[in-house]
């Protein structure tokens, strides 16, 4: 992932929410949360 972007807090956030939903999937496939 390229960050070449001058706003890597934008990136963070972007990042967080890629993690929060892989997680989220993670756990639905898993079972109930």
């Amino acid at each position: 992932m390229v960050t070449s972007a001058p706003h890597g807090g934008i990136a963070k956030l972007i990042t967080n929410l890629v993690e929060k939903t892989s997680t989220a999937q993670l756990q639905g496939m898993s079972g109930p949360a």
